[in-house]
């Protein structure tokens, strides 16, 4: 198919060197449309500069200039070449492939851009000097709920909400005075009534006619306003927080690196805020100190848990006590939280003494309580019982004396029984403030004795295991006994028992005693700590640093457990 030359103006000498059969035309509106290869503008560019500037809906134009002037207005207004009209039949021919070259280079590129602009996400909008929209890319209708159509035939800043269109028109304005990029935020109500707030980036360019255009780029940013709405909430609440908190607070990267440092005034010497922000912590505390610190977030690295640590450090002449805790925040950060536990330590302290007070009392009760009833079992067994036996040995006298009277007899009788019921009970006495096999013979003995004396009163079985042959020292041995006996006491008073298994470990350095029996245990939920028996067995063990362990379940038994350490004698030299 030959190509057609559309030619609008005056023939020139040189029109027949162009590539292609001429066609004239007379008016311009002939030349919009036109299916040509190439067009030649013989009386310059007239009325058609706008049409110059669309390049992908026209063919390849050369303009034929009889001035400078009107040459660069040709070339602003997009034309691919543009001619003299005395230009040679060569230079036009060479002027004629240029300007195909051009153009289908021009096309090629308002290809691409075309591509990018009605491809993006972002509204892309070209606005005249006014701010009326003169071009509105596809994504208007998403990011404004108008229709490009609808934007193009609305007047200048007419979306734009009321309140905020003052300023909006004010920003665009000053960009386009300025030159300079600017951005603003505004509310924009769409076609369909619903409010957005967009945002838009844009700053001022000359178009081809050498007009100011303002290029602008738009985005719904409802929803983002939003979130940020609500993180700048949620750091309010974090530090309305942090300053309500008595405790220094900071935010430190995995590195160390201080980020954020919150001090109340009371650490305000100890830490000044602005000597921490920004530096790396373990760099500028006390060695000891920083070596807790890394420590501490080596092992956050190792769980991903909260780990804490303390220390002391003397402030004002005082030792003041610290304690810190750590835990992870986001993949690289960590929240530290000082607290001055200095009333909480001294208080412990305090405790623990009255603690240890009150333990070394209550030892020193109980060996004053065993001393006495040393003694007095002594008082009892020797000198009552030595009475009693003078006693008796006085009624045999006059029993030897009158022994035809037997009314006298049968009285003496009654009253020798009587004094040996007493002998029994005063040795039974004794025998319970303090037995004199424990003393005489050792636990192991005592506990035997104990468990035959059981046995009789309760008729209640009572197997006895000894092992080892350690002999404790008497304080641990009496400690052991006496909880021996009250978990007895307990058997025959709760248990409902038929059979009770004694274990008595007599180690080099350690007592053990276990006492378990069938009867009907008891739900460890319910049972009472506070039971003066149970606390008494326990101030025992723990008194010498012993440890008393009572276990048992509904229908299986009971377990008392008493553990007494002490120090092995030494090994004969």
């Amino acid at each position: 198919m030959t190509p057609t030359v559309l030619w609008l103006g005056l023939p020139l000498p040189w029109a027949d060197a162009l590539p292609g059969t001429i066609r004239t035309v007379d008016v311009p509106e002939a030349v919009v449309g036109a299916d040509a290869s190439l067009v030649v503008l013989a009386d310059g560019v007239g009325a058609l500069a706008d049409w110059l500037r669309r390049p992908r809906t026209r063919p390849p134009t050369l303009v034929v200039c009889a001035t400078v002037d009107e040459e660069d207005a040709a070339l602003r207004a997009g034309a691919e070449g543009v001619l003299s009209p005395d230009t040679t039949a060569e230079d036009a021919r060479r002027a004629a492939r240029r300007a195909a070259a051009r153009h289908a280079s021009v096309q090629t590129d308002a290809e691409l851009y075309r591509m990018m602009v009605e491809s993006a996400t972002d509204l892309m909008t070209v606005s005249d000097a006014t701010g009326r929209t003169i071009y509105a890319s596809p994504a208007a209708e998403a990011q404004t709920g108008r229709t490009p159509e609808e934007m193009l035939a609305q007047e200048p800043f007419e979306g734009i909400h009321p309140d905020d269109r003052e300023a909006a028109t004010a920003a665009f304005m000053a960009g386009m005075v300025s030159g300079q990029p600017t951005a603003f935020r505004y509310r924009n109500v769409g076609a369909d009534g619903r409010v957005r707030l967009l945002e838009s980036h844009g700053r001022a360019a000359t178009g081809p006619d050498g007009q100011p255009y303002g290029i602008v780029t738009t985005r719904d940013v409802t929803e983002a306003a939003e979130i940020e709405r609500k993180l700048m909430a949620s750091e309010a609440r974090y530090r309305a927080i942090v300053h309500a908190l008595p405790d220094v607070v900071s935010r430190l990267r995995d590195d160390g690196l201080v980020v954020d440092f919150h001090v109340p005034d009371v650490f305000a010497t100890e830490f000044p805020a602005e000597a921490m922000i920004g530096k790396v912590l373990p760099d500028i505390i006390p060695d000891d100190l920083a070596a807790k610190v890394r420590d501490a977030m080596d092992r956050l690295r190792q769980t991903d848990e909260t780990v804490s640590y303390d220390y002391a450090v003397e402030v004002g002449g005082r030792t003041c006590y610290r304690e810190v805790r750590m835990a992870p925040i986001g993949d690289d950060e960590v929240l530290s939280m000082l607290r001055d536990v200095t009333p909480l330590r001294e208080h412990e302290a305090a405790l623990e003494r009255s603690r240890a007070e009150l333990q070394a009392l209550a030892t020193h009760l109980q060996d004053i309580r065993e001393e006495e009833r040393t003694r007095l079992s002594r008082d009892v067994h020797d000198v009552l019982g030595q009475q009693l036996t003078a006693i008796r040995l006085g009624v045999g006298w006059f029993g030897r004396h009158y022994p035809d009277d037997e009314a006298a007899q049968a009285r003496l009788d009654d009253v020798r029984q009587t004094i040996d019921e007493t002998i029994r009970h005063v040795r039974q006495l004794a025998a319970d403030l303090r037995p004199g096999v424990l003393d005489d013979f050792g636990l192991a003995s005592a506990v035997e004795w104990q468990a035959t004396r059981f046995e009789e009163r309760t008729d209640v079985g009572c197997r006895v295991d000894v092992q080892g042959r350690t002999e404790p020292p008497r304080e641990v041995a009496t400690a052991a006994f006496r909880v021996f006996q009250e978990a007895l006491t307990n058997v025959a008073r709760h248990a409902e028992a038929a059979t009770v298994k004694v274990t008595l470990v007599l180690g080099p350095a350690q007592v053990r005693l276990v006492v378990a029996d069938d009867g009907r245990g008891f739900d460890a939920g319910r049972m009472r700590r506070h039971a003066l028996g149970l606390v008494g067995m326990r101030e025992r063990a723990g008194a010498l640093g012993g440890a008393l362990e009572v276990r048992g379940e509904p229908g299986r038994g009971t377990v008392v457990e008493c553990t007494l350490p002490f120090e092995p004698a030494p090994e004969p030299t």
